[in-house]
């Protein structure tokens, strides 16, 4: 297995679009085609790159990879990619710093994908708290997608909550109006719900 990148190469690991400024990760191919668009989640996480010191670069990639994994371990990725991001976010977690307050959270979600919205939600918030509002609200958008994927309405309606706070905090009332919207058409959604049969 390739050792893992030194720090000062991290940025260089990503391509930046000169015309419009957008990072993205280099898509490195599977088999014989490229992967589509929805094999690389959670690219809004790599916005972060250019507002941050170089020592939280490690910090962001860290949180982009490991988000990346839980969206595609939540949907149907095939098993090559998904073991490929699982040790990309493994290789990435072990260059951030040992006292990085994100650390426990993420390896919670590589450790128990299937229960993992807590540490998200966690990991968003010190995201946010850190400085990094991209990377946070990348964590909690992909907390919605996966609660509307394992179609738990009222799980989604509590992320749509908080994204609606989030996004009133950062200065666009727009998109809290649409979250709050969100939320309450999916509580309810999820209040009309017929309990399981027990049959």
């Amino acid at each position: 297995m390739a050792s893992a990148p030194a720090t000062g190469d991290l940025r260089a690991m990503y391509a930046i679009n000169e015309t419009n400024g957008r990072i993205r990760d280099p898509r490195p191919p599977y088999g014989r085609r490229w992967p589509d668009e929805e094999a690389f989640p959670a690219e809004g996480a790599l916005r972060d790159l250019k507002r941050v010191p170089e020592p939280e670069l490690p910090h962001v990639l860290a949180r982009y990879v490991v988000l990346r994994y839980w969206l595609l371990a939540s949907g149907p990725a095939p098993a090559p990619l998904l073991d490929h991001a699982r040790e990309a976010a493994a290789a990435h977690l072990g260059l951030a710093a040992a006292d990085w307050d994100e650390a426990a959270p993420l390896r919670r979600v590589l450790d128990v994908p299937a229960a993992a919205r807590p540490a998200i939600l966690e990991v968003a918030e010190l995201a946010e708290a850190a400085g990094h509002p991209y990377g946070a609200y990348t964590a909690l958008r992909s907390a919605y997608v996966v609660a509307r994927r394992r179609l738990d309405l009222s799980g989604a309606a509590e992320v749509a909550g908080r994204l609606a706070a989030f996004t009133g905090r950062n200065g666009d009332p727009r998109a809290a109006r649409r979250w709050t919207r969100r939320a309450r058409r999916l509580a309810r959604a999820s209040k009309d719900l017929l309990p399981p049969s027990s049959s």
